[in-house]
């Protein structure tokens, strides 16, 4: 390096550090989920495993749970405001593909909204996809079936994953085409 030293450099690139920087949204890195899709006898594993958590500093967490039960399990998605939990999302298909969560942030580093998308194995093109929005405190639920029209709901939060469930909108199988 001629012509200029390390300590001058760094003091040249320090102040980029403090640059503002876009509102981008965030995903967690592959593999996170894995570890709660066992849909087999699970008698020594029944309960719940928190596997993420994730904080914006700023008084909001999102935390994913792995739930299990005697036969399956499932995913359970939660935010926590104000010390108080409740569950966004989940895995409502017996076998799924799950998307996230992504989280997206405003400029202060805050978290705006958290989406999740939830996506049946059996069934092309039948999905939930749930975003929660922090500034209204509610979660817009689209159900999706290839053959029909989506439809789209907005609940609160409800305190367990059973409840939201009893919620959904029906996203069941299209009949075989044939």
């Amino acid at each position: 390096m001629r012509g200029r030293s390390l300590p001058a450099l760094t003091a040249l690139a320090l102040p980029l550090l403090f640059l503002p920087t876009p509102a981008t949204a965030q995903t967690p890195p592959p593999g996170t989920r894995t570890e709660c899709n066992s849909a087999g006898l699970a008698l020594g594993a029944i309960g719940e495993t928190r596997l993420q958590t994730y904080n914006d500093g700023q008084g909001r967490t999102v935390e994913l749970w792995c739930v299990r039960r005697v036969f399956g399990s499932n995913f359970d998605l939660r935010v926590i405001e104000r010390g108080q939990s409740a569950t966004i999302a989940g895995c409502y298909f017996a076998q799924a593909n799950n998307i996230g969560p992504t989280l997206h942030l405003a400029p202060s580093g805050a978290y705006t909204k958290v989406e999740w998308i939830n996506q049946s194995l059996t069934a092309q093109g039948t999905s939930y996809r749930f975003s929660y929005d922090f500034a209204t405190r509610q979660v817009t639920i689209t159900a999706t079936a290839a053959c029909r029209p989506p439809v789209t709901l907005t609940v609160p939060p409800q305190p367990d994953f059973q409840q939201l469930e009893r919620l959904l909108p029906p996203a069941e199988d299209c009949p075989p085409t044939g």
